[in-house]
């Protein structure tokens, strides 16, 4: 299983790798649904009818994620029906000023946090999963994630789940700290899969991502591994030389 920081960092769009070298900049007709170029347009990869899911995701978006043009949490949006899926961007989300969050905080037990703590409810899990109507997730890089659980309180006051990652990530055009790692929209699903019941979830939420790569990589972008793994194969690189 991941450590803790390895785990959060599957919930976030990670760091600064655009990891499209290669890619021509011009100008290029822009698809409207989707906001890509139209000879990369990922439209078909969308669901004809987006899922009408029981949990309320509420993303708490770090303001620079706005500007990762590869980011997930806007294939997501596309994804689950949009009185299901809330995204806020900021640092700080008063109940005061978000009635969402006050929402949330008014049936505490229905809500939780996919975050990792160490009394965190593990997905698979093997004992019952509370009933959890609000789902919150925070989508930003670790250390702006660690800042903002820490500057919005009522968060560790709430139900933590955290997920048990037995693949690598599919986000193939973006390097991520190890190998246990997800992007947003992975984690969100796998989630998803277990908190709702449904197997199907991850196979509709992960098409626009594998449809996004597969483009990018046809595109020039190149395939990433881990940074963990470029470690991994360093050392073996330094070790076959020294016994050559």
């Amino acid at each position: 299983m991941a450590t803790n920081e390895d785990f959060f960092s599957s919930l976030l769009e990670l760091d600064d790798v655009t990891s499209l070298s290669g890619a021509v900049a011009v100008t290029r007709d822009i698809c409207q649904s989707c906001n890509r170029p139209n000879t990369v347009c990922i439209c078909a990869s969308f669901p004809k009818d987006p899922l009408n899911i029981h949990t309320h995701l509420i993303i708490l978006q770090h303001p620079n994620e706005i500007k990762r043009p590869m980011a997930t949490v806007p294939l997501l949006s596309k994804c689950v029906v949009s009185k299901k899926c809330t995204v806020l961007r900021g640092k700080n989300f008063s109940p005061l000023k978000y009635p969402i969050i006050r929402q949330c905080l008014e049936n505490r037990p229905q809500c939780a946090v996919l975050y990792p703590l160490s009394d965190a409810i593990v997905l698979p899990s093997s004992t019952p999963i509370p009933a959890i109507q609000y789902l919150i997730v925070i989508d930003g890089t670790w250390r702006q994630a660690k800042s903002m659980y820490k500057g919005n309180n009522y968060l560790s006051e709430l139900t933590h789940l955290s997920i048990d990652i037995k693949q690598t990530s599919q986000y193939v055009i973006r390097t991520q700290p190890t190998d246990s790692c997800l992007s947003t929209i992975e984690a969100i699903a796998f989630c998803l899969e277990h908190i709702e019941g449904d197997p199907l979830i991850p196979g509709v939420l992960l098409s626009p991502l594998k449809a996004l790569c597969s483009h990018q990589l046809i595109y020039g972008a190149k395939t990433h591994v881990s940074k963990e793994r470029e470690k991994q194969l360093a050392k073996q690189a330094d070790k076959s030389k020294i016994e050559d």
